[in-house]
This record gives C-alpha cells, sequence and structure tokens, in this order.
C-alpha cells in the first residue's frame, strides 16, 4: 500500500503542524513499516532524522514554488505517476484529483469561524473559503480533537461520521529525558538569571490570554513570569516586557530545560484546537493549572487545576491546588498523558480509518 502526504510545512518555520506531521510520519513507519508513504515537500533541510532516513518514507521534492501551480499541476500529477489512491494534506486539498484519489485533509481547527475578534477579516475569509471547500470535497477529514470535530461538523454541515480524530501527542524528547530538576535549575540561573519561575509557553496572540496571568497577585510570590513563543501578530508586548521575561527563538534542547526547571506551567488560553504545551508540561511531572476553554476540556486529567480563562478567581484558585500537587499525583496525570498521545497510537488510529 502507497500513500502521498503533503509535506511542504516541513519547510516553513517550526510550528505545530511540523509537530503533527513528523510524528503522524514516525507513527505510521513504526506501527505499519511496509507502508510506503510518498512525502512531498521543497527541500529535506530541516527534516528530523527519524523521517530523512527512514526506507518507508520515499521524499518527493518539488519542482514548482507556488502554492497555486503545486496544487493545480504538480501534486495531481505526482498521484497520477505514482498510482496513489490516498493522499493525506494540510488544511487544503488540490481543485482536481487523478486516478480516483481519495483526499484526506488534517484541519486542526477553524477557531476563526468562532472567535472571530481574534482574527483579520481577510485570515478568516480565505480559510472560510479554502477550509470548507477542502471540507465538502474530501473523502474524510481528519482533526485534532473532539471540540475541532465538534465545530467542523456543525459549520461545515459534515456529517460527525466523515471526521475522525487523530490528536497531536507528546514527543519522545519530553519522555526519555535524562534531566535532573536541580541542575536544569542551575542551567537557567546561570545562563538566563532566572529562578524560582512560572512558566508560559505559547505563540504571542491575543487569544492566549497572556494578560490573566499579569493580572494574579498570586504569582508575585514567584521571581520570574517566564513567556515564551513567536510574536505571531506583532502584538505590542510593552507591558509583557516590563512585568515579565519574553523570550523567542528558543531551542528544543534549551526549552526542555525550562520545562525542567519551572514551579509551574500556566496555560490561560481562550481558544485552542489542541493545545500541546500543558501535555509536555505534564509529561515532565510538572503541575500544570490549565484553562478548560475549547479543545482544552478533553484533558480531563487536569481536573483539579481546570480554571475559567475569563475568572481570576477561578485562576488563582487552580494555582494553589497545583502547588500543592503530590509527586504520586503528578506521576498519574504522566502516565495517562503518555497512554493517550502517543504517536503510534495515533498512527494506528489513522491507518485504521483509511484502511492501509
Amino acid at each position: 500500500m502507497k500513500i502521498f502526504i503533503e509535506g511542504s510545512h516541513f519547510s516553513t518555520p517550526y510550528q505545530g503542524t511540523y509537530t503533527y506531521l513528523s510524528g503522524i510520519l514516525h507513527g505510521i513507519t513504526i506501527y505499519k513499516p511496509e507502508i510506503k508513504i510518498i512525502l512531498g515537500l521543497y527541500n529535506d533541510s530541516q527534516l528530523p532524522p527519524e523521517i530523512l532516513n527512514n526506507p518507508s518514507i520515499e521524499l518527493y521534492i518539488y519542482r514548482r514554488t507556488g502554492k497555486l501551480n503545486l496544487f493545480l499541476f504538480e501534486i495531481p500529477a505526482i498521484l497520477k505517476n505514482k498510482k496513489i489512491s490516498k493522499a493525506i494534506f494540510q488544511y487544503i486539498i488540490p481543485p482536481i484529483s487523478f486516478n480516483k484519489c481519495s483526499y484526506y485533509p488534517v484541519i486542526h481547527d477553524i477557531l476563526f469561524m468562532d472567535y472571530p475578534e481574534y482574527f483579520s477579516k481577510y485570515y478568516r475569509l480565505i480559510r472560510i473559503i479554502f477550509f470548507y471547500f477542502s471540507a465538502k470535497r474530501s473523502k474524510k477529514i481528519i482533526t485534532v480533537s473532539e471540540y475541532s470535530k465538534k465545530r467542523i461538523s456543525q459549520n461545515f454541515k459534515i456529517k460527525s461520521k466523515n471526521i475522525f480524530v487523530v490528536p497531536n501527542a507528546v514527543s519522545e524528547t519530553f519522555i526519555q529525558h535524562d534531566l535532573n530538576k536541580i541542575k536544569s535549575k542551575e542551567y537557567i540561573f546561570k545562563k538566563y538569571n532566572i529562578k524560582n519561575f512560572v512558566l508560559y509557553v505559547s505563540r504571542f496572540e491575543p487569544r492566549k490570554n497572556h494578560s490573566l496571568i499579569l493580572k494574579s497577585k498570586v504569582l508575585n510570590q514567584y521571581d520570574h513570569i517566564v513567556f515564551i513563543g513567536h510574536n505571531t501578530f506583532d502584538q505590542n508586548l510593552e507591558d509583557l516586557k516590563t512585568k515579565a521575561i519574553w523570550l523567542e527563538g528558543i531551542e528544543n534542547s534549551t526549552l526542555l530545560e525550562f520545562y525542567n526547571a519551572c514551579e509551574l506551567f500556566i496555560y490561560p488560553s481562550f481558544a485552542e484546537g489542541f493545545g500541546i504545551p500543558p501535555l509536555e508540561a505534564g509529561a515532565m511531572k510538572v503541575p500544570v493549572v490549565c484553562s478548560n476553554a475549547t479543545a482544552m476540556e478533553d484533558f480531563s486529567f487536569f481536573n483539579k487545576t481546570f480554571f475559567n480563562p475569563t475568572d481570576l478567581e477561578s485562576f488563582e484558585k487552580a494555582i494553589e491546588i497545583a502547588k500543592k500537587q503530590s509527586e504520586n499525583e503528578l506521576e498519574e496525570i504522566r502516565k495517562v498523558i503518555l497512554n493517550k498521545y502517543n504517536w503510534v497510537t495515533n498512527a494506528e488510529i489513522l491507518v485504521n480509518n483509511l484502511n492501509l
């Protein structure tokens, strides 16, 4: 069996889609290595080693650069010449199909429809048109959470049975690390002069709700508040810079040290299609205070430290509970995360739904 996976996101700046693609590819080759994967992409310079050197994956380097030419001509030609019957895309599918190939787009979320106040009109319009087109012309839709499945079904009038969930998962890096907590704290203090801190890892966007953290008096007991993430919409970060430490471009190895060294991980987002950082923190046995809105409601193992992201009092109560969590409680949360959110399990879900 052969399958085509569109991987042009491997050539874009590191983001959630990159993690999702690499995780699914790696998971399929472990769960069912006999499946031949044709991976289309612009170049292989950013591919992780487990993908680049995998015998189950054939790399196809695109000759065309523009998305329009790529989706109109080159990808349909690849599907025809390689005799591909099933193809997976991120969000958008080609407008035409050859060889009766079935398309399966991964639509991670449609937050721009449910929360238009956080997105520009142009951003919303373009995505509504292309995502709707992709949803209506696909064999089935793949998404990452029950929340996104429900919203896609309702907004695009798609039968629920034609949408299936393949969630994100925690990278092996967060599972198999051998970091010592004391040494991580020493490393962060020596390199950044940061100690006794709470952490929030996320892009800087209005919906991410960074301001809630800055309003909390409970957090005054910590020396530092650390925000790590890319400023997606170029919003004004002056308040963040004066009241917290703001970091961009942190390497994965250093990010791991930050997770391991922090006293508390906070995730106050208003709206998410999934939300991987709290799972990463939980997998490292860090106390997590997590918003219970949108897709995060699936993380029921955080129920003791869930909070309403619009309610400061709810947030501060959750912080107090998280501070008192025992080692056993944190270990139980870790076990649930590793069992439910791993790439081999997710690959099994994908393979079975596509009848590969």
